[in-house]
């Protein structure tokens, strides 16, 4: 991956894949730092395509997601792509609670 320009990047939130397991697809969202428009990666979120430049910063754990979507009173995403509000706020505010003041929230 290539240095992510932070002049440009945001906080945003996108529903992807996040196991590349053989047989075994696991989807959820996921906090990243990015100025892209478009993702593309290739077996799951953690493989970019070159030139494709982001940072993860938390993945919600796909048992957390259910839960995340009811309090923002919204169905689970099915389709991959950017997640709009107010699923967008939940996610970045469980971002914050479980980073306690850091990036990353594992």
């Amino acid at each position: 991956m290539t240095r992510l320009n932070i002049e440009r990047a945001r906080i945003d939130v996108y529903y992807g894949r996040t196991d590349n397991t053989t047989g075994y697809k696991e989807y959820s969202c996921v906090v990243m730092q990015t100025a892209e428009t478009s993702i593309k990666y290739y077996d799951d979120i953690y493989e970019p395509h070159s030139g494709c430049n982001y940072k993860i910063l938390c993945e919600v754990p796909m048992n957390e997601l259910g839960r995340l979507c009811a309090d923002a009173g919204v169905a689970k995403p099915c389709v991959v792509g950017w997640v709009p509000s107010p699923l967008k706020e939940r996610v970045l505010r469980y971002w914050k609670e479980k980073s306690n003041g850091t990036t990353m929230c594992w």
